[in-house]
This record gives structure tokens, sequence and C-alpha cells, in this order.
């Protein structure tokens, strides 16, 4: 299905997200030499000038809405860093796993499927 953005509803939040599972950790390794010059380097790879890293991962969670379960993914990222970021990374997926305090989730009132980790960015239209 496409994206569909539905500006008449603002989106809401609710302090209940849950994860369920997530995916494992993957690292991106960058060739940055430049403003606009960033090539995407395999890993193992050296490059010609500065490494950079980008660290994810994916994960699913549930949130409850009026006694109604609704499941989503998200995706947590990191920005490019000279850092190597996969341990960082692997101890945020690891507490966000055994968090037992729920955190916020967005979603669209009208359809709460339509839900992510991260704030819409046009929600306040």
């Amino acid at each position: 299905g496409g994206l569909t953005i539905s500006s008449a509803t603002e989106w809401k939040s609710v302090n209940d997200g849950r994860a369920v599972s997530a995916g494992e950790v993957v690292v991106q390794h960058y060739d940055h030499c430049g403003e606009s010059d960033l090539k995407p380097l395999d890993p193992g790879d050296f490059g010609r000038c500065k490494k950079l890293y980008v660290c994810s991962f994916q994960f699913l969670y549930v949130i409850l809405v009026g006694n109604m379960l609704y499941g989503g993914d998200s995706i947590i990222k990191t920005d490019y860093q000279e850092e190597y970021c996969y341990y960082e990374m692997f101890n945020q997926r690891t507490d966000l796993l055994g968090m037992r305090e729920p955190f916020t989730i967005y979603y669209d009132p009208d359809d709460p499927n339509e839900n992510d980790y991260h704030e819409p960015v046009n929600a306040k239209q």
C-alpha cells in the first residue's frame, strides 16, 4: 500500500508502547570526503577520507487504544558519527526490550493502525 498522509486529523500520543521484538543492529559504513561527498562503503573497505557510521535497529511494539491492541514497527537510528556505534546501539536495543515502563507512541485517532515511535513532523499542521 502507498503512504497516505491524513492532514485532517491531529495525531495523539499514548504512553503505552511496549516492545515485542527487535531486529539485529545494522551498521552502515560511509566514506565522507566533503560536504556533499558521502559514499556508502562495504564493511572492510577503508575509503579515501573520513569514515562515518550509522547504526540502527528495527523493532515491533504494541499499544492499547480504547481497549483495542494495535501493533506497529519503527526504527531507531543514529546520525552519522565517527565513533563505531554498534555497542551503544546494542545497549539501546537491550534497554528497549527490557523496559518495564511503557514508552510513548504517536497514532492517528481515526485509524490507530497508523502509528509511529517518532513524532510525526506534520502532526500539528
